[in-house]
């Protein structure tokens, strides 16, 4: 952590040199992030937000940090803020995606999650967290869909193939289910 340190202290004479500049405000918040400093972070984010309010980067960064300070209420503001500015950014879809899921959201979290996959291509991560956004919302087509996008990509995802089985269970297709829970095992 000493050159960490060492490297907050260099952004800090940044941020004095070039007191209205965001980049170095948001580049001081990353820093004090990494040394879990999140207090100081906060206010860096915030001040990097009130000098360049469509800083996309900055809106993100905050919603990282509302994320891993358990405020996923204020994560999700933060980063439809980012995606309001930056439509074509595939993590912060897919992250505000996950916020909408602990928040119980699940038809906004397969919105974004739909449009982190459609802009990733072929992810397994995200695809298989589109397949739980469906299962959660009993969207049973959609989630079979999604999963079997995932499975593909990795078969030997356990959690994967169980989601599966159950989807084709609920859409009635007992052979594929089974199937897929064998797999699961």
């Amino acid at each position: 952590t000493g050159k960490a340190e060492e490297g907050r202290e260099a952004l800090r004479g940044s941020v004095r040199i070039k007191p209205d500049s965001a980049k170095a405000h948001k580049a001081l918040g990353d820093a004090s992030v990494a040394l879990g400093k999140n207090d100081e972070a906060l206010a860096s984010y915030k001040k990097a937000l009130s000098l360049d309010v469509a800083y996309a980067d900055a809106h993100a960064a905050l919603g990282k940090l509302y994320e891993r300070t358990s405020q996923d209420p204020l994560a999700a503001g933060a980063y439809e803020q980012a995606v309001k500015l930056r439509e074509d950014d595939a993590a912060t879809h897919g992250a505000l995606g996950g916020v909408y899921q602990r928040l119980g959201k699940h038809d906004d979290a397969a919105r974004e999650l739909a449009r982190a996959a459609e802009l990733k291509g072929s992810d397994t991560d995200t695809l298989f967290e589109l397949g739980v956004a469906h299962t959660r919302g009993k969207r049973w087509a959609q989630a079979r869909d999604a999963l079997e996008k995932a499975a593909k990509l990795r078969d030997d995802h356990a959690e994967t193939w169980k989601l599966l089985a159950q989807a084709h269970r609920e859409t009635g297709a007992t052979a594929q289910a089974v199937t897929a829970y064998e797999k699961a095992l």
